[in-house]
């Protein structure tokens, strides 16, 4: 994500990738307790 022009392509996908990033932070969470 160093190039703007790369990271703005979609918010559709980018937000899709940010829900999956966040999706595995979650799982590692519930996981390590």
């Amino acid at each position: 994500w160093q190039h703007p022009e790369i990271a703005d392509y979609s918010d559709t996908s980018a937000r899709a990738w940010l829900f999956a990033v966040a999706r595995d932070v979650i799982i590692d969470e519930r996981g390590s307790t």
